[in-house]
């Protein structure tokens, strides 16, 4: 197993070394990660939160996803602070386009993210655990993160997290969204730092609209990704696929209904219904991207129900 847990979750101390804000809801926070690189995220600040968010984009997105598609701030004026933050080689990352180096080395990212988050609620007096409650949200890629450092945290009687989101679970990925046969061998044949389109199209996200049109001319949108990085992937994929089932964690599943990327019946079928803890399931007329197709707002509604309303609190 991939050990990234000391006391209290912390590898090391990630710490602020530059901020501005561009509203009053949201922060753009650099820090510095365990290994000393230069990392980046969004804090989208509740003014009196009653449950924290820490978000875990996908393959191709970044953080400004969050911020663009206004539902980090519309998650923010329902009570509800999320800290979205840039994946290693992603957004405004300053490390390695693309690249990861291991498995291991994106599970200390995700938790540098949570001591920063921690330290962000404290501006504000509140302590994660005794004032209010910190959960994960992870987006298609981003489950294959969340799910091991969730599984591992648990294995050593840890429990950072109330509950688990996980957004289009890149668990049950549609053929045309994957590598084929052909491309999976002749990545071993490939340096590490090497390079590679991934197969996502910018429709498959959402098909039209304003959404689309942002994705399409986002700079930082993730197009190539490293050998290094599919490597890394699937080290935390195997740990996935293992040990999803044994998680005891409260768990959210939300799908699309037109997903053209997840193949959203086998998610609810072979995913959420044999999971045996507590959990809710939510499907939207929507396709791979709740944020920016036009169930955001049900997808906002929802996710904030199951954080402070009738969802994980009172279900248990």
């Amino acid at each position: 197993m991939l050990s990234v847990f000391r006391k209290n979750f912390v590898v090391a101390a990630a710490v602020v070394v530059a901020s501005f804000a561009a509203r009053a809801e949201n922060v753009d926070l650099y820090y510095s990660g365990h290994d000393g690189t230069r990392q980046h995220a969004i804090h989208f600040m509740a003014k009196k939160p009653k449950a924290a968010v820490l978000f875990v984009h996908g393959l191709q997105s970044h953080a400004e996803w969050m911020r663009a598609s206004g539902a980090g701030e519309a998650f923010a004026r329902r009570g509800v602070s999320v800290l979205a933050f840039d994946r290693r080689g992603s957004g405004r990352s300053a490390t390695e386009r693309g690249y990861a180096a291991s498995g291991a080395q994106l599970l200390k990212d995700v938790n540098d993210a949570v001591v920063l988050f921690r330290k962000e609620l404290r501006k504000q007096g509140l302590e994660i655990g005794r004032d209010i409650d910190l959960h994960l949200m992870a987006n298609c890629f981003g489950v294959r993160i969340a799910v091991p450092y969730v599984v591992e945290a648990e294995k050593q009687g840890l429990a950072p997290f109330k509950s688990l989101i996980i957004l289009a679970p890149s668990t049950h990925m549609r053929k045309q969204a994957e590598y084929n046969l052909f491309e999976k061998v002749g990545l071993l044949l490939k340096d590490d730092h090497a390079l590679i389109d991934t197969p996502l199209q910018d429709e498959w996200f959402v098909s039209s609209g304003r959404g689309l049109e942002w994705i399409r001319n986002d700079p930082m949108s993730l197009r190539k990704v490293s050998v290094g990085l599919l490597k890394a992937a699937k080290t935390l994929t195997k740990i996935t696929n293992r040990e999803i089932y044994d998680m005891r964690i409260p768990l959210m599943v939300m799908t699309g209904e037109n997903d053209q990327m997840v193949d959203s019946q086998r998610a609810y079928s072979e995913l959420f219904v044999p999971y045996k803890g507590v959990k809710r399931y939510q499907s939207f007329k929507a396709e791979h991207s709740l944020e920016f197709g036009p169930a955001r707002g049900d997808f906002v509604a929802e996710t904030t129900d199951w954080l402070v309303g009738s969802g994980v609190a009172e279900r248990r």
